[in-house]
């Protein structure tokens, strides 16, 4: 669903993941323990095992990388969540409640910490599906527009980002044909 270059003026996803990666907050339980991390975005620490804390997904992945920590799977990404999130994307008009970054932080999570994400491989295959589903969701709800109302509540920031120029095109067209 990807736009051409030309067609594009909002977010690539590239910039949509790095957001997510910066701004995103997730729960590590470090593996030793370490002094309080000084950054532009905060102080972070002190770690001790055994011990969750906030901190955001850059950091997260950073500590991962070092075996300093490991990544709590958030709620969401269990398969369980997963499966539940899609049964009402197909089941349900509207869109179920996912977080804003949602495929930025999965995709880092599976790529980079697969091994703190229980059942990975399906966890990857749901996902596919529930995006698969999403789309499918986001195209019939766009053929149904009219000028005076669009609904997509609970949309992830991606998603939005691919829609903006299509969206911004076509209510331009259609303000054009109004009296």
């Amino acid at each position: 669903m990807a736009l051409p270059a030309h067609a594009s003026t909002g977010l690539l996803p590239s910039e949509s993941e790095s957001l997510a990666l910066q701004t995103q907050r997730i729960l590590i339980l470090p593996t030793r323990a370490l002094d309080k991390v000084r950054l532009m975005q905060g102080t972070f620490g002190p770690f001790r095992p055994a011990r969750t804390c906030s901190v955001p997904l850059w950091l997260a992945l950073h500590l991962k990388r070092k075996r300093k920590a490991r990544i709590v799977c958030p709620d969401w990404l269990s398969v369980d969540s997963l499966k539940s999130s899609l049964r009402h994307e197909t089941t349900s008009d509207s869109f179920c409640s996912l977080p804003l970054h949602y495929p930025s932080i999965a995709r880092a999570l599976i790529d980079d910490a697969s091994d703190d994400i229980p059942d990975a491989s399906l966890v990857r295959s749901l996902l596919k599906d529930l995006r698969e589903a999403r789309q499918a969701k986001i195209m019939q709800g766009l053929s149904d527009v009219n000028c005076w109302h669009l609904e997509m509540s609970n949309i992830s920031h991606s998603e939005l980002c691919e829609l903006r120029p299509f969206i911004n095109r076509a209510f331009d067209d259609l303000k054009r044909l109004l009296p």
